[in-house]
């Protein structure tokens, strides 16, 4: 990325400003002359964040210029062709952002032709850090030369606040799958049965494969401390299960010292043991049912017969009922339910004659009737129609014949006295179909009597044995002492197969503590964590150390992991001796920080390197910086250096040089 223009507007000190910059610029003025502010204005274009300001803008309203609203600063950039499009020249972008006392920060982000970019401003500025190639963290650091050496080397507490290890790791890309993790840590002494511990339960779970893809270097020191822990763990666990060991092996050494016999006792004797009892019990409960039977028979007898006497009352009344029965029907041969349908049907059959009859002989004395008024009717259509006395007499006489029939077949006595002596036959069969016992048939009574006869046969047999009282109690007493001894013999092998169970327990305990010990050691500082970042810092460093002795002889930087993440400087004045970077001086860490600054460009692409304070170094070492900052202007875009001077500086064709004083920004050519 190259730096072309940057413009201000109300901007802390500056009212307007507009500077454009060339390979290598240099921008001098004296002490608050407002130096910092174009590169604080430059800072805020590029991330949103300068100064005084939080990590996300926070307390901006404060680099608006006395007595303005609001204040505006705008980065033109050149960057590389889209590789998708065709041709090859280099785009150009706008970032502008302004700031007023009551509103957010505004973000604008254009194409050279005007083009605005779309989406949210979270979205426009991560399309931006992807263009230009660095996040917001390498911007910053770019911009400030001993920014590296003061950031804490690795994130404190639970605050993810900017430090060396997230920064460096996150330009050399360090991403690792599951599986690459799993194969550094058994490339390490693991196992691969060691490693699934890493995937146990839901709190024992250090990798989520299904949730992550790729995790970074500290994922190392995550599961050092994850192992360590389950080590300590287990430790307690086995020394736990060791403890019950013991105490077990005392259980079973103090019952054999009181009861020596079980020292002969194992599971095949108990087990002859507990079936000689079984069939004690089996013989006891015979002897208890004879007993019982033997004093119980006189009981026994009189509910037999109690039951012979229900039966033989069951017998009688089943047998008058069938009795009954087959005299109605006409015998025992005959069958009563048929014998009962057939009359059921006659007398209904007789029922309809009769009221069919009676029906009929009202009609013809209705019509005698109306005869003999002189009203004679038609007897189809019931119309008056005149009739000689022939015909009337002729008609008579046919209806005196019917009545005569029905009154002499359905209707005489003969025929209503048979029809009551059917009715009352009916009922009598249904007063005994009714009436039918409940319980069995006839011949599942007999066949009960005849049973409980036999079984009162046998009971009036019974007598009692005089000897099984004595048998019993002594078998009982036997029971007893085998009971009391099959419990002292479960309780020695129940001793004995705990102390089995613990000591598997302790041998399990004993595996798995070596399991975490072996990854304990695999995650150790020389262990998996080495073996995935040595050489891609390695690669870094032997860049550091060849640029540090271009213009810093004597001076060397050591980037360590083996404990925790720390950069390490030798100087000339610590000799062989290695000291942490944050214990050199302002001058050191600016000449130090150049260098780191120039490894976040090699390693992201990003074409800008920012030095401020440059008259904090000695002469000797700024003629030396400022050599080889000439060298380097090949392999950068832009290359700003911030120095102060009392007085304007002669004009260099191989720079371009501003003036600033009072707020205002002059160029010298």
């Amino acid at each position: 990325m190259r730096l072309k223009r940057l413009t201000l507007s109300n901007f802390r000190s500056y009212e307007d400003a507009d500077l454009e910059f060339g390979p290598i610029t240099v921008i001098t003025g004296g002490n608050n002359a407002g130096k910092s502010a174009i590169k604080d204005a430059l800072e805020m274009a590029l991330t949103g964040a300068a100064g005084t300001t939080n990590s996300l803008g926070g307390g901006a309203e404060r680099m608006i210029r006395a007595g303005q609203d609001k204040f505006r600063v705008e980065a033109t950039v050149r960057v590389a062709p889209d590789p998708l499009a065709k041709g090859d020249e280099p785009r150009t972008i706008m970032i502008a952002r302004e700031k007023d006392k009551t509103r957010g920060t505004e973000l604008s982000v254009h194409w050279g032709d005007g083009t605005s970019w779309g989406g949210g401003k979270r979205d426009r500025m991560a399309a931006f850090y992807r263009t230009i190639g660095a996040d917001q963290g390498v911007v910053h650091a770019c911009l400030h030369a001993g920014q590296i050496a003061s950031m804490p080397p690795t994130a404190i507490g639970v605050n993810k606040v900017a430090n060396q290890q997230d920064l460096i790791f996150g330009v050399l890309g360090l991403s690792f799958t599951v599986k690459q993790i799993d194969e550094l840590v058994q490339a390490s002494g693991a196992t691969e049965e060691d490693c699934k511990l890493f995937y146990g339960g839901r709190d024992s779970t250090l990798l989520n494969m299904p949730a992550r893809t790729g995790y970074g270097p500290e994922i190392f020191d995550q599961a050092h401390k994850f192992c360590y822990e389950k080590r300590r763990q287990a430790n307690r666990d086995m020394n736990a299960a060791a403890a019950g060991v013991g105490v077990a092996h005392k259980a079973v050494s103090h019952l054999k010292r009181e009861t020596p016999d079980l020292r002969q006792i194992d599971a095949a004797k108990a087990k002859e043991m507990h079936d000689a009892l079984d069939a004690l019990e089996l013989e006891r409960d015979r002897l208890s049912e004879q007993k019982g039977r033997t004093e119980n028979v006189p009981q026994q007898i009189e509910g037999v017969r109690a039951a012979l006497a229900t039966i033989d009352a069951e017998i009688e009344a089943r047998l008058r009922w069938e009795a009954e029965r087959a005299e109605i029907a006409g015998g025992p041969k005959q069958d009563f339910a048929k014998q009962l349908k057939l009359l059921s049907e006659k007398v209904e059959d007789t029922a309809r004659g009769q009221q069919a009859a009676l029906q009929r002989t009202a009609e013809i004395d209705e019509i005698r009737n109306a005869f003999s008024e002189g009203k004679p009717t038609c007897p189809i259509s019931e119309l008056p129609c005149p009739m000689t006395d022939a015909a009337k007499r002729k008609l008579i006489g046919k209806l005196d014949d019917e009545w005569e029939t029905l009154h002499k077949h359905s209707l005489d006595a003969a025929s209503l006295g048979q029809f009551n002596a059917d009715k009352e036959l009916l009922a009598r069969y249904l007063e005994v179909r009714d009436s039918e016992p409940d319980g069995d048939d006839l011949e599942a009574l007999r066949a009960m009597k005849e049973a409980r006869e036999d079984e009162l046969k046998e009971l009036v047999a019974l007598k009692p044995d005089v000897g099984d009282s004595a048998d019993l109690e002594a078998l009982k007493e036997r029971i007893s002492r085998g009971h009391g001894k099959i419990r002292l013999v479960d309780r020695y092998l129940r001793a004995c197969d705990n102390v089995n169970e613990l000591i598997e327990k302790q041998e399990a305990l004993q595996e798995k503590s070596e399991a975490w010990e072996r990854l304990v050691a695999a995650l150790s500082s020389s262990g998996a964590k080495r073996k995935a970042v040595d050489k891609p810092l390695q690669d870094l460093r032997e860049r550091i150390s060849a640029r540090l002795k271009e213009y810093a002889p004597g001076y060397d930087l050591l980037i360590d992991t083996r404990e925790a993440f720390k950069l390490l400087v030798q100087t000339p004045s610590t000799g062989d001796y290695w000291i942490e970077i944050g214990e050199l001086s302002t001058s050191e860490c600016l000449r130090i920080g150049i260098v780191l600054q120039d490894a976040l460009c090699h390693l992201t692409g990003f074409g800008l390197l920012l030095i401020d304070n440059f008259d904090m170094l000695e002469t000797d070492n700024r003629k030396a910086i400022g050599e080889v900052l000439r060298q380097w202007s090949d392999e950068y875009e832009t290359i700003i250096i911030l120095t102060t001077k009392d007085e304007k500086p002669a004009p260099s064709p191989a720079r371009t040089t501003y003036w600033v004083e009072n707020g205002h920004v002059e160029v010298i050519q």
